[in-house]
């Protein structure tokens, strides 16, 4: 399966819709000289270079995050996407322009409702009588959980669930990454692989979703029982956004430790906070917080 970080790519496109779904409502905001050349310049991109100067354009033109303005004068979709994007990996961004050239909200919106009906046909293909299988099925590049699978894996793992809607509800779903994957593998547990032909949900649980990646980094890690300096060299770039909050600074900064099955995040001043201990999982505010930002402190793989 091609190494692609379809968390991050389904934020940016995400991002991209609000772009458009609030210009083509509230046209007016274009006639500022400013959010209209860069509204169009975002339209036009079709290469990476394109990307970068409209980067640069955002920036001039002070509709950027880094221009501390911006965020106060404009309800402003294009920075938020251009704030998300930073850092992203270019098979990450290529990926996403390619899709943007045919994008448009009804399109968008009408994936929404075709991924509801096909989450409502994989609950139907993984119900069962209760028994001790976990089943998962390929999603993507990548492999998935759907309702009780999902939270079988949650209560064996700890790895957080995230939610896909099927058109009435909210159904439990979890997306397993290869590292996810070899730790179900040589876990013990009975875990079958279902053919429900391909399948490509898109999940709007960005969090949630990002928590369970790097949670099945980190298992996979603790499996082969390697050390701090093996675990870096295995973490990737994760992080697709971050939320500001008190002691963001400190908690950004903290490191990694790994000690016997127990992991800690360190802080500069010295202090660890647990954030796993074996199969139970903190995750508080503190906690989730450090956790997301595992990938982009930790290295790429």
């Amino acid at each position: 399966m091609e190494n692609l970080n379809l968390i991050w790519l389904n934020v940016i496109k995400s991002r991209y819709i609000d772009v458009l779904s609030l210009y083509e409502i509230d046209t007016d905001q274009l006639k500022d000289k400013s959010v209209g050349r860069c509204y169009e310049a975002l339209l036009a991109v079709e290469s990476l270079e394109q990307w970068k100067q409209w980067r640069k354009m955002m920036e001039d033109y002070g509709l950027a995050f880094t221009n501390i303005d911006a965020q106060l004068i404009y309800e402003n979709p294009m920075g938020i996407l251009e704030d998300i994007a930073v850092g992203a990996p270019d098979n990450v961004l290529m990926e996403f322009i390619t899709w943007k050239k045919s994008a448009t909200t009804k399109r968008w919106y009408k994936l929404r409702k075709l991924d509801a009906h096909i989450v409502s046909l994989l609950r139907l293909s993984a119900d069962r009588p209760e028994d001790l299988t976990i089943s998962i099925f390929p999603c993507g590049n990548r492999w998935a959980a759907i309702d009780r699978d999902a939270d079988r894996i949650f209560e064996a793992f700890g790895w957080q669930t995230a939610a896909v809607w099927d058109g009435k509800k909210d159904v439990s779903w979890m997306f397993i990454s290869k590292y996810g994957y070899e730790v179900l593998m040589n876990s013990g547990y009975d875990v079958k692989m279902m053919d429900l032909g391909e399948v490509d949900i898109v999940s709007m649980s960005f969090e949630d979703d990002l928590i369970a990646e790097v949670q099945q980094m980190i298992d996979y890690a603790r499996m082969l029982d390697n050390k701090v300096y093996e675990t870096r060299k295995l973490m990737m770039h994760l992080q697709p956004y971050a939320a500001m909050r008190h002691g963001y600074s400190e908690l950004v900064n903290a490191n990694i430790a790994l000690v016997g099955d127990k992991l800690y995040g360190e802080m500069p001043d010295g202090k660890r906070i647990l954030l796993a201990d074996g199969k139970n999982w903190r995750l508080d505010d503190t906690a989730k917080q450090m956790i997301m930002q595992m990938g982009n402190h930790l290295g790429e793989a």
